[in-house]
């Protein structure tokens, strides 16, 4: 027997409510039925989905396979539905973005998408690009607006022009050309996977000298704040720090051309470009 659409719907919902119980009740049958569901899924696949632990449900490898089949698939069927029966773009939309990006250029063309199209919920989610590109390759996002898009045979991208990048530092320093001249200092960064933190470590590099620590913080308001308390350089988009309120309270230098753009693009799963998303990449 194959599969079907409502055996992968009760698996994606025991694993995105994080169990049988929440899921019964999001999927308005009682918590035996889904038990049944998921038990004959993994007879079917003969394949173990879950790992039973202290009344918890983890996920075994083929368990993180299926679900991304699972997302995949239902997102499809979702649309195939939504298409047929109305082209007005209309569900969940959930997208990705850089932070400094959602900050300073995304809240103008999100305002007038909410206009134009009332019938869709946006949900936006933040995270660095290794992060965003990730997650639209699993399925989790339909797509994402991310600097330096990987080249990769499953993503389709559309350019969205560069950002320019710049060093920033506490007010008053001196001029700052070589990386030499900040080797003592700390740097201050997103996780790994940022572009912008990339393009940092690689003025480093190129300067043949390392910052003397690596601090992650987790927003550009942090960042910002670090770099006005003298706890250290960051390489942040000019358009954010431009936007920055108090100007006076840093120092702004530019990088080596080479570095200095950032090519921006949104991405999504090449063939699967929802009315939601034609509709976003029109107001883009």
């Amino acid at each position: 027997m194959n599969m079907e659409l409502s055996d992968l719907l009760f698996f994606r919902t025991v694993v995105e409510a994080g169990g049988v119980t929440r899921a019964a009740a999001q999927l308005h049958c009682v918590p035996s039925n889904v038990s049944t569901r998921i038990r004959l899924l993994e007879e079917r696949l003969d394949a173990g989905l879950f790992i039973r632990r202290n009344r918890r449900l983890l996920l075994t490898a083929p368990g993180r396979q299926l679900l991304d089949y699972a997302r995949r698939i239902l997102t499809l069927a979702a649309e195939a539905e939504a298409t047929l029966r109305d082209t007005e773009p209309q569900g969940a939309f959930a997208f990705g973005s850089l932070e400094c990006t959602a900050g300073t250029q995304l809240p103008g063309p999100l305002a007038e998408f909410h206009r134009e199209n009332p019938r869709v919920q946006v949900e936006l989610r933040i995270g660095t690009t290794a992060a965003l590109v990730e997650q639209v390759l699993s399925g989790a996002l339909e797509a994402a607006i991310v600097g330096d898009a990987p080249a990769h045979p499953e993503l389709a991208a559309e350019s969205l022009g560069d950002e320019e990048i710049v060093l920033v530092a506490e007010a008053g320093h001196a001029p700052i050309t070589q990386a030499r001249q900040v080797a003592a200092r700390s740097l201050l960064a997103f996780a790994r996977g940022c572009s912008m933190r990339a393009r940092a470590e690689q003025w480093f590099e190129n300067g043949k000298v390392q910052p003397a620590r690596t601090a992650e913080l987790p927003s550009y308001h942090a960042i910002l704040g670090g770099v006005v308390a003298g706890m250290g350089v960051a390489v942040m988009s000019r358009r954010l720090v431009e936007a920055f309120i108090d100007q006076t309270a840093l120092s702004i230098h530019p990088l080596p051309a080479r570095l200095a753009m950032v090519p921006a693009a949104i991405v999504w799963r090449r063939g699967e470009q929802s009315p939601r998303l034609r509709a976003f990449l029109e107001i883009l």
